[in-house]
């Protein structure tokens, strides 16, 4: 979804350090994801305006689908240094995978899948999202209780993009946060 004027508010107006991650699937030129990238770009071209950090997050990632060379050197001319990857959790019941990327999966149901790559490009680092966060300091440690309140209100506004439940990334927000 676009950052709205709206959003931005909201960003302002948060006291403790933030960082935005952005899921780039590189499916919009197959018709498969909806969000153009271009949408996407601008994005963390308005988080990079704010001061706000960014990392794009290339998930999921498709292999024989996603041509990720492309996105990082898309990555790259947006000025981002840093961007994360993560795989594909593959079922049986999805029919509409092209028969070579069907039958690359088909051994790997369930599990969330990245092959080894070699995704060395110059000026791009690929980061665990962990480390990305540290680099731009931790949030203060909280009660646990003024945890769970504060998770509470962010998770009003966002949106998960997530291999796990909505409830392991709301637990794991407040337990990151408590004392």
């Amino acid at each position: 979804m676009p950052i709205t004027n709206k959003h931005i508010e909201v960003l302002k107006r948060v006291e403790v350090p933030i960082v935005v991650v952005v899921s780039i699937t590189g499916l919009d030129e197959l018709g498969i994801e909806r969000t153009r990238r271009e949408i996407l770009y601008d994005n963390i071209k308005k988080c990079q305006d704010l001061g706000i950090p960014a990392i794009p997050l290339i998930h999921p990632y498709i292999h024989g689908l996603v041509d990720v060379y492309k996105l990082l050197e898309e990555f790259k001319s947006l000025g981002i240094k840093y961007y994360q990857i993560k795989g594909f959790r593959f079922d049986r019941s999805m029919t509409w995978l092209p028969k070579e990327v069907y039958e690359f999966y088909k051994d790997k149901e369930g599990i969330e899948y990245m092959p080894e790559l070699d995704l060395q490009v110059e000026g791009i680092t690929r980061i665990e999202l962990r480390d990305f966060y540290r680099m731009y300091q931790l949030p203060p440690k909280i009660d646990c209780q003024q945890a769970a309140e504060y998770v509470s209100e962010v998770m009003k506004r966002a949106i998960i993009t997530s291999s796990a439940t909505k409830e392991e990334v709301i637990e794991y927000a407040i337990k990151r946060r408590c004392t």
